[in-house]
């Protein structure tokens, strides 16, 4: 729990989807503050229990990545590029 989270109406996680290469959850929960910076430190706060919660489960986040391919240059080309 935290101090800066309301209890009415209670905190909610749903399991939402199965992407590619994730499980999506989503976190619902209302903040006792309507100041925006409290609600930010509050929802930092939030956020890095979970990140804390996951690693202590040894799980991982998935992040996307992407592979680029890069075709050989000619010689030509190659040469003129480390002159």
């Amino acid at each position: 729990a935290h101090d800066g989270i309301a209890t009415d109406p209670a905190p909610l996680v749903s399991f939402t989807a199965c992407s590619a290469s994730s499980l999506d959850f989503t976190v619902t929960a209302f903040t006792k503050t309507t100041d925006g910076t409290e609600f930010a430190q509050v929802k930092q706060d939030v956020l890095l229990r979970i990140m804390a919660i996951i690693a202590e489960a040894e799980a991982e986040f998935a992040f996307p990545t992407q592979t680029l391919h890069v075709a050989s240059a000619p010689d030509s080309a190659a040469q003129t590029a480390t002159s």
